[in-house]
């Protein structure tokens, strides 16, 4: 039998583009701390502000940091409490620290012993 093929007409139709842009809104303290964070990761691979500790300094580098806006220098420190913990506890496991805070004392994500003192 003869096949009869018929093609149908293509319609498109281009929905419009319509961009709204959201305001930006920042904190003073968000893009301090994002400055920290950039000015620690520029002295030390993966680096970023510890805000938790006090003083506050970076990760890896121990270097003095904080999230106050109008100052984001960083100064190194010789022998933070918990530098050479920190240190080791990073080679066990990548971002990791001594939680010397814990009891036990433990360093992040493993199950590790670590002492500040």
């Amino acid at each position: 039998a003869p096949v009869t093929t018929t093609e149908a007409p293509v319609t498109t139709t281009e929905a419009p583009v319509t961009t709204t842009e959201a305001p930006v809104t920042t904190t003073g303290g968000s893009s301090a701390c994002e400055e920290a964070d950039r000015r620690c990761l520029e002295s030390y691979p993966g680096s970023y502000c510890m805000r938790y500790k006090l003083p506050s300094v970076c990760w890896g580098s121990n270097e003095l940091c904080t999230c106050d806006a109008g100052s984001t220098t960083t100064h190194p420190v010789t022998g933070g409490i918990c530098y050479e913990e920190d240190l080791r506890c990073a080679s066990l496991k990548e971002g990791s620290y001594c939680k010397y805070w814990s009891d036990p004392s433990m360093c992040w994500g493993t199950e590790e012993l670590c002492s500040c003192e």
